[in-house]
């Protein structure tokens, strides 16, 4: 499984990399499933590169659904669906208040939910998304994902 941290991304594709806006904090995440109860646990850890409120936004996503695609139009077969978002842990699209964290500092939040008897746990894995405050509101600034019984420490860019 690969894992795809955003560190820093170009403000403008014709911009030097000088002005890149390097990521407001580092995110790992841990998660444990108890396949008997068939429930999942995981915590989203934030570590601040700069002093900001942060908010976290988690989903659980499912690959190898396979089943008819419906955009317009039904397909005659099958499809494959990968990254698909089985549930949004957050009760809104801005994320849950994760913390007010100065640079330096950690702040966690951990979510408990079973999940639905018809999802494969094997397929699945958490993303979250790390949100922080700007003029315009929370915008997200990191993410990571993590497989269902394990864990994705910081991750930065060199």
């Amino acid at each position: 499984m690969s894992i795809r941290i955003a560190t820093c991304s170009p403000v403008s594709p014709s911009r030097s990399k000088s002005s890149w806006r390097f990521a407001g904090c580092g995110v790992a995440i841990e998660s444990k499933y108890d396949a008997a109860a068939n429930e999942l646990e995981f915590t989203v850890k934030a570590l601040a590169d700069e002093t900001n409120d942060f908010r976290v936004l988690p989903f659980l996503v499912e690959d190898g659904i396979v089943a008819y695609q419906v955009n317009g139009y039904p397909t005659p077969e099958e499809q494959v669906h990968n990254h698909t978002v089985r549930m949004a842990m957050s009760a809104s699209l801005t994320g849950d208040r994760l913390a007010s964290l100065e640079a330096g500092a950690e702040g966690s939040k951990t979510y408990k939910t079973a999940l639905s008897p018809n999802w494969k746990a094997e397929n699945m894995r958490v993303v979250a998304c790390v949100l922080h405050k700007t003029d315009k509101g929370f915008v997200g600034t990191n993410a990571a994902e993590c497989a269902l019984n394990g864990s994705v420490d910081y991750k930065y860019n060199e």
